[in-house]
């Protein structure tokens, strides 16, 4: 296989994980965002950025280990694979972090006017 090939091959590991992912969340999270955003208007947009974020960061992390790594077409696939959930791990980390101080913030209140 040409490198180009192998190349496109990796970028649709990427993709098709990343799609996956936000099959899973998807809905959640733009319940989840619903309910933290004081606007829809807010809630849409930090729905559309975290789907760019998860789609973007795992093929970034794929393009450089492509370059980096090389191999077999296996290994190639495997690192790229790895790199792709990598990048989705980080993104979730981030996104949950994000999401968990507005939470904080929330139960704190709640706290607060109960006593």
């Amino acid at each position: 296989m040409s490198d180009i090939q192998i190349l496109f091959i990796e970028v649709a590991v990427s993709l098709v994980t990343s799609i996956i992912i936000l099959g899973l969340i998807d809905r959640s999270l733009g319940s989840a965002l619903t309910d933290l955003c004081p606007t829809g208007r807010l809630a849409r947009f930090w729905l559309t950025y975290t789907r760019i974020m998860i789609l973007t960061a795992p093929m970034l992390l794929v393009l450089i280990t492509d370059r980096v790594y090389g191999g077999t077409l296996f290994e190639n696939l495997r690192a790229a694979l790895i790199a792709s959930l990598t990048g989705v791990i980080i993104g979730m980390i981030i996104l949950g972090r994000r999401m968990r101080i507005p939470i904080d913030r929330k139960i704190g209140k709640a706290t607060e006017q109960d006593r």
